[in-house]
């Protein structure tokens, strides 16, 4: 409990050494973001010269041998300055941040900042204020191996971007495509029949042209989404050791391999997955917003819902799925340039290519209280071909979990997953 408090109380943390004392049994412990580690017991009393070794190496490290943040300070007035990229960033209130009772995790901090320049020496160093814009700073762990989400809205930008040229050409195009089915790509080939469906739906009397809205949603796409507010360097410059100069910067734990206990929220639930190392991600923010949970004019949600299901929509169109929608990742904003309220679809970091998306050894995605009946059971019911009631549907969860997840199904999460979820978040106002 003493690391995790450490880990998660304090922001400049990356990880935590500890020593521990039973009778003449002397122990070494490592805790970080993405394990921990201890060392076989040593008798003290027979190795004195390894007792007073390990006390020195403490007592002489450096704050950053130490486990501290070397780019992140703690300022006199209780706030934190950050360094991204080449930026520096003063916190001046917490947005989000929601301790952890495990060691392993993200350890997501979400700051409202303001930018700042680095004046003074190195050893104390003073920032003053610069344009004093707020903006969004995003703090979390991740795995090595994932996609930021900065890679992640790039490629769906990218995917976007080609695709509303496709749609200012599809005039140009018809004749080649007829000639040769083969021309289109597959994203182009998946929108044509996501707009084949339905061209024109009818909502209780209210005649709603899919295809115009689409066209408006794909004219301005960017909108739907969090702006990031890249640094002045270019993004594929890097650094003396190799860190891409970048909106996030990354710091990996040493590897490790192991099991560690998925569904600790259930009864004897119990279910395995692999240790991994992770990597620290920063992103700032352009847009300041406050989410559905913090909103209290029904209207403002959902005027705000329409625009985040129209995200929805846009990452389907070019194979994108979110896998995570909950009232924290639907966000409200006003528009500067309307003064409209309109909706903002954040949090991409567990969004993936429909390519992707095939069950891994931690299938479980999503908020508990938000996720879609067939993802928390991982399985497709209309495969089953059975009608189910929600108690059935939550027994089903229980007894899966009990029983352990066994062998690897072939479940893929669905856009209509996304869907269920914005039901479950409607359902609780």
């Amino acid at each position: 409990m003493t690391a995790t408090r450490y880990l998660y109380n304090d922001p400049a943390r990356h990880y935590v050494y500890g020593l521990t004392l039973q009778g003449e049994d002397l122990r070494l412990w490592y805790f970080s973001r993405s394990h921990c580690a201890k060392s076989t017991p040593i008798c003290w009393t027979r190795h004195p010269h390894l007792f007073i070794k390990v006390l020195t190496s403490f007592i002489f490290a450096n704050m950053k041998d130490l486990g501290y943040d070397p780019s992140l300070w703690r300022i006199d007035d209780g706030q934190f300055v950050y360094k991204v990229g080449g930026k520096f960033f003063k916190t001046e209130a917490i947005l989000k941040h929601h301790p952890s009772l495990r060691i392993p995790g993200r350890a997501t901090r979400i700051w409202r900042v303001i930018e700042v320049e680095q004046a003074g020496d190195e050893e104390h160093p003073r920032f003053e204020r610069l344009d004093g814009v707020p903006k969004v700073l995003k703090d979390c762990w991740i795995n090595e191996d994932a996609k930021t989400e900065r890679e992640i809205q790039r490629d769906i930008f990218n995917r976007l971007k080609g695709l509303k040229e496709y749609r200012l050409h599809s005039e140009e195009v018809q004749q080649d495509v007829s000639e040769n089915p083969g021309y289109l790509k597959e994203d182009n080939a998946n929108l044509e029949k996501l707009l084949a469906t339905a061209q024109e739906i009818s909502l209780s009397g209210v005649n709603f042209d899919f295809r115009e809205w689409f066209e408006n949603l794909l004219g301005d796409y960017t909108s739907y989404f969090l702006t990031i507010d890249s640094p002045a360097l270019p993004f594929d410059l890097a650094t003396d050791d190799g860190t891409p100069e970048t909106t996030f910067k990354e710091h990996r734990s040493p590897p490790h391999h192991g099991r560690i206990q998925l569904y600790d929220a259930l009864p004897n639930g119990a279910s395995d997955r692999s240790f991994t190392p992770k990597k620290q991600c920063r992103l700032v923010f352009k847009e300041v917003c406050h989410s559905f949970s913090e909103e209290r004019d029904f209207k403002h949600i959902v005027q705000a819902s329409f625009d985040c299901v129209g995200a929805m929509v846009l990452m389907y169109s070019v194979g994108w799925i979110h896998r995570d929608i909950s009232v924290g990742n639907l966000l409200i904003y006003q528009r500067p340039t309307t003064n409209e309220v309109g909706g903002i679809l954040a949090d991409l970091e567990y969004a993936k290519h429909k390519e992707d998306v095939s069950l891994s050894k931690d299938p479980k995605t999503g908020t508990p209280y938000f996720m879609a009946a067939e993802v928390a059971t991982q399985s497709f019911f209309h495969q089953q071909g059975y009608q189910t009631s929600a108690t059935d549907i939550f027994s089903d969860i229980y007894s899966r979990h009990d029983q352990g997840l066994g062998q690897a199904r072939p479940f893929r999460h669905h856009a209509v997953h996304d869907i269920e979820s914005m039901f479950w978040v409607f359902s609780g106002f």
